[in-house]
């Protein structure tokens, strides 16, 4: 089989004939160093996934390449990975703007005060040692202990903590955990370990842990990884076409999700001092689609109208039936669904912000990938949820790249025409992220760059015209003071991708307030959640219209509020009850079949006539 040697990692992988420069890459172990960007699930659409063919012949480019790369790039070798077929031995570098690089991954959200109220209990428990005079087991005594000393009644045992927690008939002195009538797990000595749970967001871009103590709800350590199914898509409509392709992927989609939480779990443990397995309880918050892949539903029919979950009932199962690997009973716990693709990751973003308690009429905007939101006036609840797609996070932008170090993360446009930017860690810029986009699309609006429509004007001296192998684009930074040795640009497919979203975001919230009979001036309250929304410039947000146009202080940032929302229904039954509750009352508003949909989709494309300054945001 031919052999492709890739750089940076300096390793080789051996690859079958007709298989892809991706597949290649794949092949490594899962690093970041040897991971490369591919939004569009390989698929030849998004342009991310360049890779340079050092040494070796390929076949001739495809038509995705030839539509994607540019004629001196092709000149220098540059190919994309998911389009170019290996059928002789290679030697290829992966760029860094191809890199998928570790991001800013925010783990931090609006704190609420929450009196711990656990599922488990910590009970401590002498034994005696099984005689004659004292016939009875280990577990019986367990059981019969619980009730005279603490009156908790027991109906079972976990079989799993049975087979593997035997204790010694010698031991007195142990303490032994309850969950829903059941004991869970069983520690021996005088010292056990604090009663330890984690709640995860399992986001479409990032994943979110933390390891609480249940019994004080302090967070004894968190962390965010990358979700690793991104290199299969970035958005979760081709995640969930590339699972139905074939149970093989399905499977592979399954394993990448509990593979990456079991990961997560040892990094909070170790860090606590801890060990997986004295994780006792779990609550996972995520998205209808991730929130299936994980279970292994079966997702087909979210693929296709009307966009019907398998369930949006909250359930309860034993972490072992995930592979997950904690206390032999641990029992994981997931919110609520409200509807298609309204899941329990926004349940617990409306549970962490009180939103149906307020007083006054609220708006809550969850961004990601895909865009949940919330309006809240009266008692009542009205959800919906939009495709603002991979944009906001780098996918497909030019060169758009996520939250990583030297994303470009702010832009202002001077008025002798100089770009001034700020990249994330003060590094060399390698792209832009959604944030950087945004700004940069508010600045060339401001600016008359782009009117109203989008469009790009051409003879604008800080625009280069597009040719037979380049788009109309604006240089954000040049290429001798890029990370990458290229031009940064933002061209008019970018543009065109911002203003997609933004238009899906903004004919939400219009069509929320219709439904509500409100109108944006009614607007008291917006609360913006997630990690986009943290690092986004309100300025330029609202100023293309992602937003609406009110005065800033109506407007809170709460960063993960679905991680605070899964880390109080952790520590609190109580918590767990009312976030069903709330699911339950919640009214969805189906922008798809609302009669007004296309109208308000179509106004909600242009961007507002330019103020007279925005201040750098």
């Amino acid at each position: 089989m031919p052999v492709v040697m890739i750089h940076p990692a300096g390793k080789k992988v051996a690859v079958e004939k007709g298989k892809t420069l991706l597949d290649a890459v794949k092949q490594l172990a899962a690093s970041e160093e040897t991971s490369v960007e591919v939004p569009c699930g390989g698929l030849g659409l998004c342009g991310n996934c360049r890779i340079r063919v050092i040494t070796g012949r390929m076949q001739p480019p495809t038509e995705a390449e030839l539509e994607a790369l540019s004629e001196t790039e092709l000149q220098k070798g540059y190919r994309l990975a998911c389009q170019a077929v290996v059928t002789e031995s290679l030697e290829v570098g992966i760029p860094p703007e191809s890199m998928s690089s570790p991001p800013d991954l925010q783990t931090a959200g609006a704190s609420i005060t929450v009196a711990p109220d656990p599922i488990v209990k910590r009970y401590g428990l002498r034994l005696r040692e099984s005689s004659l005079t004292n016939p009875k087991s280990c577990w019986q005594q367990i059981e019969h202990a619980l009730a005279s000393e603490h009156g908790a009644t027991v109906s079972r045992i976990d079989a799993e903590l049975i087979r593997r927690r035997n204790p010694l008939a010698r031991e007195t002195t142990v303490a032994v955990s309850v969950a829903d009538a059941e004991v869970i797990n069983l520690h021996t000595g005088g010292n056990p370990p604090p009663l330890a749970g984690l709640a995860v967001d399992l986001g479409t871009t990032k994943v979110a842990g933390y390891l609480v103590d249940l019994s004080s709800g302090k967070v004894l350590a968190s962390d965010g990884v990358l979700n690793p199914q991104v290199r299969c898509g970035a958005d979760v409509i081709t995640r969930l076409a590339y699972a139905g392709d074939s149970p093989q992927h399905a499977g592979q989609m399954c394993r990448m999700a509990r593979e990456c939480i079991n990961h997560l779990a040892d990094t909070l443990t170790t860090r606590a001092g801890l060990k997986r397995s004295d994780i006792e309880q779990a609550v996972i918050v995520g998205n209808t689609a991730m929130q299936h892949l994980l279970l292994h539903w079966p997702t087909a029919q979210l693929c296709r109208s009307p966009f019907m979950p398998a369930s949006t009932s909250p359930l309860l199962i034993k972490s072992r039936e995930l592979q997950l690997d904690f206390a032999p009973g641990a029992q994981v716990y997931f919110l609520p669904s409200v509807a298609g693709f309204i899941g329990g990751d926004h349940t617990a973003m409306m549970l962490a912000t009180r939103l149906d308690r307020s007083e006054s009429v609220t708006l809550g905007f969850d961004i990601g990938t895909n865009t949940e939101l919330a309006l809240c006036c009266a008692g009542k609840i009205y959800c919906c949820s939009c495709a603002s797609g991979p944009a906001f996070e780098g996918g497909a932008l030019r060169h758009g790249v996520r939250a990583v170090p030297g994303a470009v993360s702010r832009v202002r446009l001077e008025a002798d025409g100089q770009v001034r930017y700020q990249t994330i860690g003060s590094q060399p810029a390698v792209g832009v992220c959604g944030s950087g986009a945004v700004d940069a699309v508010a600045q060339l609006v401001k600016n008359n760059i782009v009117n109203s429509a989008g469009i790009m004007d051409e003879h604008h001296p800080g625009v280069r015209p597009g040719g037979e192998d380049a788009p109309v684009e604006f240089v954000l930074v040049s290429a001798d003071k890029s990370g990458t040795g290229r031009d940064i640009t933002l061209n008019q497919g970018d543009i065109n991708a911002i203003q997609l979203a933004k238009a899906a975001i903004a004919s939400a919230t219009a069509l929320l307030l219709s439904t509500a009979k409100l109108a944006i001036k009614d607007i008291e309250q917006v609360i913006v959640a997630g990690a986009f929304g943290s690092h986004l410039g309100l300025g330029s947000a609202i100023s293309i219209g992602l937003f609406p146009e009110l005065p800033r202080d109506r407007f809170a940032e709460v960063g993960n509020a679905a991680g605070t929302g899964a880390r109080m229904a952790l520590i609190s039954a109580a918590e767990r009850r009312e976030a069903e509750s709330l699911a339950a009352k919640v009214t969805v508003v189906e922008l798809a079949t609302h009669p007004e949909f296309g109208a308000v989709f179509s106004r909600s494309l242009q961007f507002p006539k330019p103020a007279a300054q925005t201040e750098f945001p």
